[in-house]
């Protein structure tokens, strides 16, 4: 690790430029090899579960109010999308053990990412994406008989825009190539699972049920799997988590 010349902020060796200023350092870069902690680390993984707690109480509690009977209304998706996006920045922006303006360029990147999600929900929804090309498409590729697959790309687009926005600010910090890999990859399980989940499902009542547990349990895993692919490494001290 090296220090900032400017404000004292520890960096890796495999960058030019302070993390947190932006001033260059006293050092020539030089190539980081994976560790170990890059790939399993106990304590990292502990600290991003816990910070990703509160999203899962936000999706339990806000479940039911999502829809009335078979009304969407619009609002409250656009408010839970929101939310969505400012609990998950502002869990990682915890687990990086961030302050000040770095908290707050995460928290921006939350909010377009949960914008974003909603925007791709309003043009799923109701922009033609369901049309006669879509169903041709399906058709073509031998789809269009599951019928799960039209919720299954919907859970998709929620977290996409949070995982677009979010993942892009994270390649911004991250100068290493692998892990940059190894976050997209982690990231792409994420969706995969979260393809499972059945929003339906998600709120306290339908809890009671094995189904309610199952829905639950993929979507705290898809949400971990996300965290962990974006989170730190080595929480040693603060600041040497990038």
């Amino acid at each position: 690790m090296v220090r900032c010349p400017r404000c004292q902020s520890p960096n890796p060796d495999t960058v030019a430029a302070c993390l947190r200023c932006a001033t260059p350092l006293p050092h020539a870069p030089r190539a980081a090899r994976p560790r170990r902690s890059d790939f399993w680390e106990p304590r990292a993984l502990r600290r991003l579960a816990l910070a990703m707690v509160p999203l899962l109480l936000l999706r339990l509690s806000i479940g039911s109010l999502l829809t009335v009977g078979n009304e969407r209304i619009e609002w409250h998706f656009l408010l839970f999308h929101v939310l969505h996006g400012l609990v998950l920045a502002g869990g990682l922006a915890w687990a990086w053990r961030e302050d000040g303006r770095n908290v707050a360029a995460w928290l921006a990147c939350g909010a377009a990412g949960g914008l974003l999600a909603e925007a791709f929900e309003v043009w799923y929804t109701f922009h033609g994406i369901m049309g006669y090309a879509s169903l041709w498409t399906w058709s073509w590729f031998g789809l269009a008989e599951d019928h799960a697959l039209v919720y299954e790309i919907l859970q998709v687009l929620r977290l996409a825009g949070p995982a677009l926005v979010l993942g892009g600010f994270y390649f911004q910090v991250e100068p290493r190539g692998w892990r940059r890999l190894q976050a997209a990859a982690w990231v792409f399980l994420a969706l995969a699972l979260r393809s499972q989940v059945r929003g339906a499902w998600l709120a306290w009542g339908p809890l009671a049920s094995a189904e309610g547990l199952k829905q639950l349990g993929l979507y705290a895993f898809s949400t971990l799997f996300f965290a962990w692919g974006l989170g730190p490494r080595g929480l040693t001290d603060r600041g040497e988590n990038r």
